[in-house]
């Protein structure tokens, strides 16, 4: 019995680990994603603000 008590603890352990680990690696893509979102916006700001310009 205490070597079933001991496998489930062992099993909750990993499982929250790898829960964890998941959860940190997804944060990490959303916030590449956002970062490639925020050069885009900036670039087509840029882009717009040249196509603005007066020609002279």
């Amino acid at each position: 019995m205490k070597f079933a008590n001991c496998f489930c603890f062992l099993l909750l352990v990993i499982s929250f680990a790898l829960l964890v680990t998941g959860k940190k690696s997804s944060k990490m893509s959303h916030s590449e994603e956002d970062a490639i979102a925020y050069e885009e916006s900036r670039r087509a700001k840029e882009h717009q603000r040249i196509a603005n310009q007066p020609r002279g």
